[in-house]
């Protein structure tokens, strides 16, 4: 799932150029929390029920991260 992941950042950054990415994970999905965290993201905030289950319809905290580009060249050269 990393590798992945990380072959998606780098499409995101060389690719279409973009200069920003975002991501979410409900509060108590530790694992998604820890690959986010683990793939580069940095933690901006939690949002109070900011997000809606589409398999459950219930509603949860929502943790919010993101990256910029200049971080992901950063962390490519280290």
């Amino acid at each position: 799932m990393t590798e992945a992941a990380n072959e998606i950042i780098r499409f995101a950054f060389m690719d279409l150029m973009l200069r920003r990415l975002n991501i979410e994970a409900f509060v108590e999905n530790v694992a998604s929390n820890n690959l986010i965290k683990k793939l580069g993201f940095v933690f901006e905030g939690t949002r109070k029920q900011g997000a809606r289950s589409r398999a459950t319809n219930k509603v949860h905290d929502a943790n919010h991260y993101g990256m910029l580009k200049e971080e992901w060249n950063n962390n490519q050269e280290g």
